[in-house]
């Protein structure tokens, strides 16, 4: 089933979208949290984005992962699958937009950890903020139907600033 590719500018609203989801996730995995986040390019201030949050919430045990995916799933969130071969399990709600992308992830999630690196990496360095916001409008356009095809294709971006030491430049 082909998946459509959409940007959409920056809402200011979001940060705070992302927050009410948090406070519903701490009270739904009551005891099991060990960190919520708020990661994808909605995290980043500017940053254009396709119209879901995206949410990591490592778990404080491995222990706890059946029983949060029961929970998510009882409270109405789509199961998505592992998809990143460490662990993380996904979940969606696709309406109303935005829609939310919450990840559960063992401690010590690298895929965990890497989003976090990369959101650091762009708040601090506008120039490369912008730089894959130009790469994600292209790719947009190129993969409208395709996302998985439009997420492969900016895995080369992505991996070369997780593994490139790179300055913070000054704020916007």
């Amino acid at each position: 089933m082909a998946t459509l590719v959409e940007i959409v500018a920056y809402d200011p609203d979001w940060p705070c979208l992302y927050l009410d989801t948090q406070d519903r996730l701490v009270l739904l995995l009551s005891g099991m949290v060990e960190n919520i986040e708020h990661v994808g390019s909605k995290s980043v201030a500017n940053l254009p984005a396709k119209p879901y949050i995206d949410i990591d919430v490592v778990l404080k045990h491995s222990s706890c992962m059946d029983d949060a995916r029961s929970r998510m799933e009882a409270a109405g969130f789509e199961p998505r699958g592992s998809r990143h071969g460490d662990g993380v399990f996904a979940f969606m709600v696709r309406d109303p937009l935005p829609g939310l992308r919450v990840y559960l992830c063992p401690p010590g999630s690298k895929t965990h950890q890497n989003r976090m690196r990369f959101r650091e990496i762009l708040r601090q360095n506008p120039s490369l903020a912008n730089d894959y916001a130009t790469l994600k409008m292209v790719l947009a356009k190129t993969y409208r139907h395709d996302g998985d095809a439009y997420t492969q294709a900016k895995s080369d971006f992505i991996h070369k600033t997780l593994n490139t030491e790179i300055p913070p430049s000054s704020a916007r």
